[in-house]
């Protein structure tokens, strides 16, 4: 099942042979894969693109793509107590399913995939579940990221939206909206409160805002615009951004580190979800992009 609509929704292979669906409609373009059902992609009309995808990007199988959305579930960074398992877990890295793809009546447009567990996820994780994303492409893009415990014993998980937002020039760029906010270093693991703006000077930044549920904005004067981040369903944000030591050591990263920061809704590190048998969780997340 391809989902095309005609004019609007394509399917097809990238260069590198992955499947993806492009969206482009009267508001913006889109790409999302099925590989992670990760979101590579997001342009409105007349704009520099919104998602940072890095030329140095490897496209395999199994592998989780540097830049876009990618999706971390059911855990958050490394496993609790399993080195050997997959960092930021496994949903990242697996094919999702095509479910849906609809144009809405306001001219946007709604894409469906969809994840279940099978023998590869139970043996890393031992619950029954399915995962929708739906991503809806407009003016805004907005990612709908729903979990269903669809087993007979209650389970708790983590999640983060990991959302590589593309700007002109780091060092001169500000993510406002969590002033006062505690924070935890998610590598350090020190604890602190946010004092005013966050501000990029080729340190690593990696702060865990939990709790947090407010709307945020990055702050791009290379580009004269600001990025609104608003959510729900969430209760941290996360500020990423690995510095130019930590960039320049990262192969798919490189001296592009000051080209993104990732601002994530997510629940993790001192926030989980818990799902009784038969119940669904949403995170959501939408971009907008403001001029001023």
């Amino acid at each position: 099942m391809t989902l095309e609509i005609p004019g609007i929704v394509r399917f097809e292979r990238d260069a590198h042979g992955l499947p993806r669906f492009v969206i482009t409609n009267a508001f913006a373009e889109a790409h999302v894969y099925l590989l992670g059902a990760q979101v590579s992609r997001f342009q409105p009309l007349s704009e520099d693109p919104v998602l940072w995808l890095s030329p140095l990007a490897s496209f395999e199988e199994g592998k989780a793509i540097r830049g876009g959305v990618p999706l971390c579930w059911p855990w958050f960074g490394p496993h609790a107590s399993r080195a050997d398992f997959p960092a930021h877990g496994f949903a990242r890295t697996r094919v999702w399913q095509p479910v849906e793809a609809l144009p809405l009546p306001d001219g946007r447009t709604r894409l469906c995939l969809g994840l279940s567990d099978d023998e590869q996820t139970r043996a890393l994780w031992p619950h029954a579940f399915t995962l929708t994303l739906t991503v809806t492409v407009g003016a805004t893009l907005e990612l709908d990221l729903t979990t269903t415990n669809t087993g007979d014993a209650a389970f708790t998980f983590t999640d983060a939206l990991h959302t590589y937002l593309s700007v002109g020039d780091l060092r001169t760029s500000r993510v406002v909206g969590l002033d006062g906010a505690p924070f935890i270093h998610s590598t350090r693991k020190h604890r602190g409160v946010q004092s005013g703006p966050i501000a990029f000077d080729g340190s690593e930044v990696n702060h865990i805002h939990v709790p947090n549920r407010e709307t945020v904005h990055l702050v791009d004067p290379a580009r004269g615009r600001r990025i609104e981040i608003a959510k729900s369903g969430s209760l941290a944000t996360v500020v990423w951004n690995p510095g130019e030591a930590g960039g320049s050591a990262m192969k798919d990263v490189g001296v592009h580190w000051n080209e993104f920061v990732c601002v994530e809704a997510a629940t993790c590190a001192d926030a989980s979800i818990q799902l009784a048998p038969g119940a669904a969780h949403t995170t959501s997340q939408t971009l907008r992009v403001v001029r001023d």
